[in-house]
């Protein structure tokens, strides 16, 4: 939960004390990258007599993973256990006056620099990696540069601004001009079984970014601009999903369901399909890029500037970019740091950056007669595509070829291995149609069977062998970090990612797990061999 107003973020990790806290990362993949530390621990857990578990052994030897010199911890408890686990793992107490009827409290603070490194599993390592000049080693810098302004770079900037940091948005063309420039995008998440859900990126990032999309929502209201989140739910018909009703079941029923066939009918418009099987998310909703866009440019941190990168070049105290700007005029820009968020064009800036599969996409839409709008689904549909009717907002017509005030319905995408063109295509118009039958073949006679009226967009995505994102810093670089290969689901996945990335950037916890932030990173395993 993010209180930006107030520079607070709060993370929740439910589950056992002491595996939530080994699953905090204070090892960086970079020496120079900051590590982070716990300055205060509360702690509140009920009495030892009570609940041992929370004052077991495990606990105190996170606590000293975590800290570092003069961190503090306060509790109310003053119980043998507690007073010897805070003792024997470094810390100093002292008993002082407690508060309200409780006549004494324990204070404490961390003395001890010969810290134990204890991974997920329990095994002690190396204690040099966590001497005291490596821990109180902080971040301090004022400006940032991020090269891309689609959906990954305007959420790091936003991140960044946040937190107080000076940010240079930087683009060859205008924001959202790629892959994130479509009219709409379906922020409903591809489900797991629900014991998979604490490390499963996509319903993570779903529910990080539902929440941040209507956070956002009050913004737009204040800007009197276009709401970024339209709630609508969606329903998914699983044809292509790796999860069955019998686990939907497992979910809370306000995240995802199995509604009756005559509700499911009902609720999305489908008259003769059989919809017996089905998943229905009632939170999820189009993301307006448009809007996002325009409420993330209002910050006063963040600058966004029009300019085709040619170099970057890193020294021990900045960062020089260079490029060319709109009048082909030759500027360099430096920065403390620099994230380069150009999706498949990353590895041309930097090849240090995984070269990813490009794969070119077409959504699709037109304009439907009243005739048609009666019988088209009333709510976002997943398929083997995805449909989803929408009205134009003004400022649509920015990025896109609609008219303010029309419904539409949008349609898509195609899925066109090794193509990085970006010309629309009647045939992949035809494509999206073709779907959609197959999947509700009633919509045969409602869908227009001449699609060359039809408007479009094509972008390219990048994906990577293990389906997984990029986050992180460069190897071998103190200033470069990356955040790229969203796939085709980066309004879902980027708020997250771009959370993740300025914790590390900055020195602070990231909202992901050790073993997440492994699988995301730039220099991880499955990326050291090229594709073929």
């Amino acid at each position: 939960m993010d209180f930006s107003y107030d520079n607070l973020t709060v993370d929740i990790w439910l589950g056992d004390a002491a595996q939530s806290l080994s699953k905090l990362a204070i090892e960086r993949s970079q020496q120079s990258a900051p590590q982070p530390h716990i300055d205060a621990w509360f702690l509140d857990g009920f009495a030892p007599s009570c609940n041992s578990t929370l004052w077991a052994d495990s606990i105190f030897t996170q606590m000293q993973r975590l800290s570092r010199p003069h961190t503090t911890a306060a509790t109310y408890s003053c119980a043998g256990i507690v007073k010897r686990g805070l003792k024997e793992h470094g810390f100093a107490i002292k008993k002082v006056k407690g508060f309200g009827r409780k006549r004494e409290m324990l204070t404490a603070i961390m003395t001890d620099t010969n810290h134990i490194d204890v991974t997920s599993d329990n095994k002690s390592c190396d204690n040099e990696s966590h001497d005291a000049e490596q821990i109180t080693t902080d971040s301090t810098f004022n400006h940032t540069a991020i090269i891309g302004a689609g959906v990954s770079g305007l959420l790091t900037a936003w991140s960044l601004a946040n937190r107080g940091i000076a940010v240079t948005l930087l683009d060859k063309t205008a924001p959202l001009a790629g892959a994130s420039g479509n009219p709409r995008a379906l922020l409903a998440p591809k489900m797991t079984p629900i014991h998979h859900v604490d490390e499963h990126l996509h319903t993570i990032g779903y529910l990080y970014s539902s929440r941040l999309y209507r956070d956002l929502n009050q913004k737009a209201t204040q800007l009197n601009t276009a709401p970024v989140l339209e709630p609508t739910g969606a329903l998914d018909l699983l044809v292509k999903a790796n999860i069955g009703t019998e686990q939907i079941a497992d979910y809370p029923d306000e995240m995802a369901t199995t509604l009756p066939h005559e509700q499911a009918q009902n609720i999305s418009g489908i008259k003769e399909q059989d919809l017996s099987e089905n998943l229905y998310l009632p939170q999820s909703g189009l993301v307006n890029p448009q809007a996002l866009k325009t409420i993330i440019l209002t910050h006063p941190l963040i600058r966004f500037q029009q300019l085709e990168v040619s170099e970057i070049n890193e020294t021990e105290q900045q960062v020089c970019i260079e490029g060319s700007d709109q009048n082909q005029e030759t500027v360099s820009i430096l920065a403390d740091h620099v994230v380069i968020c150009a999706a498949f064009e990353s590895h041309q800036l930097d090849k240090r950056i995984f070269d990813c599969r490009k794969i070119r996409g077409q959504l699709s839409w037109f304009h439907p007669s009243l005739e048609q709008l009666i019988n088209l689904p009333k709510i976002p549909l997943k398929y083997s595509g995805y449909c989803a009717l929408f009205n134009a907002q003004t400022g649509d017509d920015n990025l896109n070829t609609v008219t303010a005030g029309k419904p539409y319905l949008l349609l898509g995408a195609s899925f066109i291995r090794n193509d990085i063109g970006t010309d629309i295509r009647d045939e992949e118009h035809q494509i999206s149609r073709d779907k959609l039958v197959a999947a509700i073949p009633e919509m045969e006679s409602i869908m227009p069977a001449d699609t060359s009226l039809w408007q479009g967009r094509a972008g390219i995505r990048t994906q990577t062998p293990d389906y997984h994102p990029i986050v992180g810093q460069l190897t071998n670089s103190q200033r470069i970090w990356t955040m790229s290969a969203m796939g085709a689901k980066g309004y879902a996945l980027a708020p997250i990612c771009a959370e993740a990335l300025a914790g590390m950037l900055l020195g602070s916890f990231a909202p992901l797990s050790n073993a997440m932030l492994a699988r995301l990173s730039p220099n991880r395993t499955r990326l050291q061999t090229p594709l073929t």
